[in-house]
């Protein structure tokens, strides 16, 4: 990861936490104190991911096919960053059991998919997850990427801001993500301890 995409990873934090106060003291600001307060937020987000295309040489972003190995090339790649960022937690992920399927493509942007992954860990580590597992299942209609942690289990999740706590946008800025590149994110209900996601890209022509 390049100084400038952890640095960006560092500021969204912060924009995290925030969120966080602002949450806490909503009840003792009025509305208009809280929409500005919001925009506020929202500008520093647009203004950080302006920051991330110019210093990646790009002026906007483009959602392009993948396949299934360029998929999960980009998940392993994804994942070696995030340990990079996160060195307690354990990112498990088979990458040699994939086996790339021929004329399968999804609308895909390697930044868009970063943000989902890094919000999604930065979720289960405030449920005080060490260990994270990701599991690609490729069907006839879409793919699926299923994440699971070993946290405090949906009823943690549930219990702050719309079950997530991503960089200053709670989920959603992984259901904005997800949506440009055509896919969805679900929560997956479990009674057992941990928390399950479902990431889905439809396949495309």
């Amino acid at each position: 990861m390049s100084d400038i995409n952890s640095c960006i990873h560092d500021i969204r934090n912060k924009m995290a936490h925030l969120q966080s106060f602002q949450e806490k003291m909503i009840e003792k600001l009025d509305s208009h104190e809280v929409s500005s307060y919001e925009k506020c937020l929202e500008q520093i987000g647009d203004l950080l991911d302006c920051v991330y295309l110019l210093a990646n040489g790009k002026s906007s972003v483009c959602v392009y096919k993948v396949g299934v190995k360029e998929l999960n090339l980009a998940l392993l790649e994804s994942l070696r960053d995030l340990n990079t960022l996160y060195p307690k937690v354990i990112f498990n992920y088979d990458f040699d059991c994939i086996e790339a399927v021929l004329d399968f493509s999804i609308d895909f942007d390697k930044y868009l998919f970063f943000q989902v992954l890094d919000n999604l860990a930065c979720n289960s580590i405030r449920a005080q997850a060490t260990i994270i597992e990701y599991t690609l299942n490729v069907g006839d209609k879409g793919l699926h990427i299923v994440i699971r942690d070993n946290g405090l289990g949906n009823e943690y999740h549930a219990c702050d801001s719309l079950g997530m706590i991503p960089h200053g946008q709670g989920l959603e800025i992984v259901q904005r993500n997800m949506n440009k590149m055509k896919g969805s994110i679900s929560l997956i209900s479990t009674d057992e301890d941990g928390f399950l996601a479902n990431l889905y890209f439809p396949r495309i022509p």
